[in-house]
């Protein structure tokens, strides 16, 4: 972070001083954004994704990134129906492994349906229109959200 100069009214070449406090977070944001451009995201993997019954891969799968002492996750996945499906609800779609545990987080999965996790783990997809769907064998959900 930059080392900023503390600046209080009558200091003597404020001005100046402003100005080069700019060029410092200046300074400062390229040096980050350049951290930023350099992260080093894993392979994508499927280790440990399990999936319901009904649901089959397509593509995709998560990516994993350490940045100090945070670990951000991106999960971006495709899967469809093996089998025709009458959704009168929430239906379990697949697992995550306890390694890449999201919290409880939700999003679009399409244009046809949503999907949720309430444990962190299990994803879950319901209609988006909230009300009793038919969805065909092959019809695909989309996945893709970063935590």
């Amino acid at each position: 972070m930059a080392n900023l100069t503390k600046i209080f009214t009558g200091m003597d070449k404020g001005p100046e001083t402003i100005n080069d406090n700019f060029n410092k977070i200046n300074d400062d944001n390229g040096t980050l954004n350049s951290k930023i451009d350099g992260i080093n995201w894993s392979g994508i993997s499927t280790e440990g994704i399990v999936y319901n019954g009904n649901f089959e891969y397509v593509a995709g799968g998560y990516s994993t990134a350490n940045i100090g002492g945070l670990r951000l996750v991106h999960l971006n996945i495709a899967i469809q129906l093996k089998n025709d499906f009458k959704n009168n609800g929430t239906g379990a779609a697949f697992a995550l492994p306890q390694s890449i545990n999201m919290g409880q987080k939700c999003g679009v999965a399409g244009e046809h349906a949503t999907w949720v996790s309430h444990d962190g783990l299990n994803i879950n997809l319901q209609p988006s229109s909230n009300q009793v769907e038919d969805w065909k064998q092959g019809t695909a959900f989309y996945i893709n959200v970063i935590y």
